[in-house]
């Protein structure tokens, strides 16, 4: 048991803590970190399914191990056609091994679903949240030196760490919601606005907890979200100042702050595509190169699109397109059904009484990751996404099992 609880951690530092120390550089221009990720995933998740069994693994437990076994099946078919070159034979493997780690993780979360403490979890979301900060600390750095032409900041990682934080930590919350404010990722800060609203909404329709720690959770929600208000308020007052503005930190904060004034207050010198940093671009492509049988079935894996100035992709930011343009329309369908009936689920179950650190955070760590994969592809990316598909699965099992032996 230690042993997978390792290659879990080992997993959540690379991805959370590592990856993110290692973003300067890909905004300096030296390298893209996600490099060592993709050469590191093939051999980790061999290892995963090595240590808890390849029986264990492949048994399908829930509705996604059904819709992930029928997926890889239809990829496979329908992407022999795109099998042209090495690109696409790359491609084809890329996205079929996508949908199979998804569903391996979903085995490994099953497993583990009440087996972290709360110990592991603050320890590694406290790496994290270090190693988020002091990455866009070094990037806002560079940026002040003029050694930066991009503002761009490993946030992704502030949509776990704020997760943890809503249910076992303050500080980390208001950290990584500062975090978000000056991390130029409006996707991070929509996620952990929408992740905030959900948990707040569920406590005040919660069941099976006293009136008094009710009020009480009601109440520290709300003085969070005016503490984030008005530190957003002065933040920006400080940064809009003349003396500030030149600071390194002033420019990353109207940076941040431009590019949500300009999505919420669109201004007619600016175009859809600039406003959308190049998504609305993406989505024209992806629509233009599909046909009427494509959406039903997909074009398979090894769907790969060429865009504006030659650059070639096999996936879009607007995960939602993008699953369509690779696997169909039913399969995200029935994908983002199942995921928004099990967050709602898992947010507003009967009774959280007993429940584990890790079972907590579950639906609000999945909550913020569908949100956030509207505006990049990070669904099949992102292993701790279909982890915690398999924790939130069993514990409302395990919960319903529970109810039905005390009945």
């Amino acid at each position: 048991m230690n042993l997978r609880k390792g290659l879990l951690a080992l997993y959540v530092v690379l991805v959370f803590c590592v990856l993110p120390l290692l973003s300067p550089l890909r905004a300096l221009g030296v390298a893209d970190p996600g490099v060592l990720r993709n050469f590191l995933y093939p051999p980790l998740l061999f290892l995963f399914i090595f240590t808890f069994g390849l029986v264990y693994i492949a048994k399908p437990r829930t509705y996604f191990h059904l819709l992930f076994l029928f997926t890889i099946a239809l990829a496979m078919s329908m992407g022999f056609f795109n099998l042209n070159d090495s690109d696409s034979v790359r491609a084809y493997f890329s996205h079929i091994f996508q949908i199979f780690s998804a569903y391996v993780m979903i085995g490994v979360g099953w497993n583990l679903y009440n087996k972290l403490s709360d110990v592991f979890w603050t320890r590694l979301v406290y790496m994290s949240l270090f190693a988020a900060l002091i990455s866009t600390v070094v990037t806002i750095k560079a940026l002040g030196d003029g050694d930066v032409g991009r503002f761009y900041t490993p946030a992704y990682g502030f949509i776990l760490t704020f997760s943890f934080g809503l249910v076992a930590s303050k500080k980390s919350n208001l950290a990584s919601f500062f975090g978000a404010i000056i991390s130029n990722k409006r996707g991070v800060l929509l996620s952990i606005l929408i992740t905030l609203f959900a948990y707040m909404l569920a406590r005040m329709k919660a069941k099976g907890v006293s009136k008094k720690k009710l009020i009480q959770g009601v109440l520290a929600s709300v003085l969070t979200v005016l503490v984030m208000v008005f530190g957003s308020i002065i933040i920006v007052n400080w940064a809009g100042s003349k003396a500030n503005s030149e600071t390194a930190f002033g420019q990353a904060v109207n940076i941040s702050y431009g590019r949500i004034e300009s999505l919420l207050l669109s201004s007619d010198d600016k175009t859809i595509d600039q406003l959308s940093s190049g998504r609305y671009t993406e989505i024209n492509a992806a629509i233009s190169d599909l046909e009427g049988i494509d959406y039903v079935l997909g074009s398979g894996a090894g769907w790969g699109i060429e865009l504006p100035g030659g650059k070639e992709a096999q996936n879009i930011h607007f995960s939602p397109l993008s699953i369509v343009a690779v696997f169909g329309a039913p399969i995200a369908v029935f994908l983002y059904g199942m995921l928004f009936f099990l967050v709602v689920r898992g947010l507003f179950r009967k009774d959280s009484y007993g429940l584990t650190l890790t079972e907590k955070m579950a639906p609000l760590y999945l909550c913020g990751a569908v949100v956030h994969s509207f505006t990049a592809y990070s669904l099949f990316i992102d292993w701790m996404v279909f982890f915690f598909v398999g924790v939130l699965t069993h514990s409302l099992k395990s919960t319903r099992g529970r109810h039905q032996t005390l009945s």
